[in-house]
């Protein structure tokens, strides 16, 4: 009568013939590595057993990414969400200056020699576009009358045009035809990430008869700095 650890053996060689993983007959027969390791180290595998294990094993790291990527979304979208409480109701001088800091991050200064620049804000972000937009009308109290919006887009995005004009005028509530359309050179690079059905290119806020106001944004970002 065989032992029942000469029978594990057995039942392991055969295992590891048919084309099993060393964690895979660990788990059915319950036997340590070390054992295993002793008993199957003989063992050749076909290219067609190699295969298969070699197949299983990135089955199962795309299942253990898989859910690493799923708890870093689910522990990301929990900061998100507490996050969103700590913003109360916004005033509006808080408004004020978060358009100013905006503006000072991304707006068209004045230079030596660029004097009597227009105030102009440029940005793929289409929440950024909206937040400046209210910050333009509620701050500033103008309105769609005192801007230009201005659409700057890749030419090898031609195809898409519709579509993008369409997704900015939903933006921004505006008729598609107040967009105009400037289409930049087409560079190859292979890094940039706003490509394919992503890509909506640039919109431009131009704000009519604003060089004075431009100078005067330029004074409250100075004003923001000194009172730091």
């Amino acid at each position: 009568m065989l032992s029942a650890k000469y029978e594990k053996k057995i039942q392991a060689i055969q295992l590891r013939k048919e084309g099993f993983s060393y964690s895979e007959i660990e788990k059915k027969l319950r036997v340590s590595r070390a054992s295993l390791s002793l008993w199957l180290r003989d063992i050749l595998l076909s290219p067609e057993q190699k295969e298969r294990l070699f197949k299983k094993q990135l089955a199962g790291h795309e299942r253990a990414w898989y859910l690493i990527r799923q708890r870093r979304i689910e522990k990301t979208n929990q900061i998100k969400e507490r996050a969103v409480k700590e913003i109360d109701r916004i005033s509006d001088r808080e408004l004020w200056l978060i358009g100013i800091a905006l503006y000072w991050a991304e707006g068209t200064k004045e230079k030596e020699h660029t004097v009597s620049e227009q105030v102009g804000f440029s940005n793929s972000d289409p929440e950024m576009i909206k937040v400046f937009l209210i910050w333009t009308q509620k701050c500033l109290a103008l309105t769609c009358d005192d801007i230009v919006f201005s659409l700057y887009i890749h030419e090898n995005a031609k195809p898409r045009l519709k579509v993008v004009i369409d997704f900015w005028a939903r933006t921004v509530n505006i008729r598609t035809d107040n967009i105009h359309v400037y289409f930049k050179k087409h560079t190859v690079n292979p890094y940039r990430k706003n490509q394919g059905d992503t890509y909506m290119g640039v919109l431009r806020i131009r704000l009519r008869r604003s060089s004075e106001l431009n100078r005067k944004i330029a004074g409250w970002t100075q004003g923001i700095c000194q009172n730091l």
